[in-house]
């Protein structure tokens, strides 16, 4: 992997660039009224649709995103990604397979306060599938595209394309706000297409002029997962 790469990856992994919040349904019986964090989720989020956090992190939450991080990162085939609720209140699990044995394993591990503080969320796409589409993105030409980050969109199940505004590519690709599997596009950006079309992944793309050290990514884990490449 070039320098360049190396070192946008380094910075983007002390970034806290909020993701956009997905609509899924919690799997969790117990009723929205009486779960912590469950309250006007959609009100946190910005104009552009990426998540916000507000508020301090549960105890609780935060004492069991630790006990079940290395659980549900050593399944990248069934998992994809946790995070925490906009309020920090609760945390979300997505997987593949809400019925799969290993998501009962985590609510043993937890015990019976489990869907006080757990909400589980089925997806498309695991960790795995997310990880191989953004190792695709790594290896294009990022000069070409405007690229400035991909990282693993864990809210929306994709990946997150931080594109520069300041070439036409890069205006280009802001413009779409995404790319699907279908998506038709201008034959400069059909590297790009093509890793949608492949695997089925959709691409999101956000504007990423402005590099800075904000922060730890505490909200949603893993961050900025898949690089292409290990530090020469």
């Amino acid at each position: 992997m070039g320098a360049r790469k190396f070192f946008t990856a380094l910075i983007l992994l002390v970034l806290l660039i909020p993701l956009a919040s997905g609509n899924q349904t919690p799997t969790s019986a117990h009723p929205a009224a009486d779960r912590p964090g469950d309250a006007q989720h959609e009100e946190l989020v910005e104009e552009s649709g990426e998540r916000v956090w507000v508020g301090e992190v549960n105890g609780r939450v935060a004492e069991i995103d630790d006990l079940l991080a290395p659980m549900v990162e050593a399944a990248p085939e069934v998992f994809a990604g946790r995070m925490l609720t906009p309020d920090r209140q609760r945390l979300e699990i997505r997987t593949v397979a809400p019925e799969s044995p290993l998501v009962d394993e985590l609510r043993k591990a937890v015990g019976p306060d489990f869907d006080d503080y757990v909400t589980i969320i089925p997806v498309k796409f695991s960790q795995r599938q997310l990880d191989e589409a953004a190792d695709r993105l790594v290896d294009l030409d990022w000069e070409a595209a405007g690229i400035q980050s991909v990282s693993v969109d864990i809210a929306r199940n994709g990946v997150r394309l931080g594109i520069s505004a300041r070439g036409d590519r890069g205006q280009d690709l802001l413009r779409l706000g995404r790319i699907d599997s279908d998506s038709r596009v201008a034959s400069e950006l059909a590297p790009i297409s093509t890793v949608a079309r492949d695997t089925g992944v959709t691409i999101w793309v956000a504007e990423d002029d402005e590099l800075s050290a904000t922060g730890t990514r505490l909200n949603d884990a893993p961050a900025y997962s898949w690089w292409g490449g290990d530090p020469e």
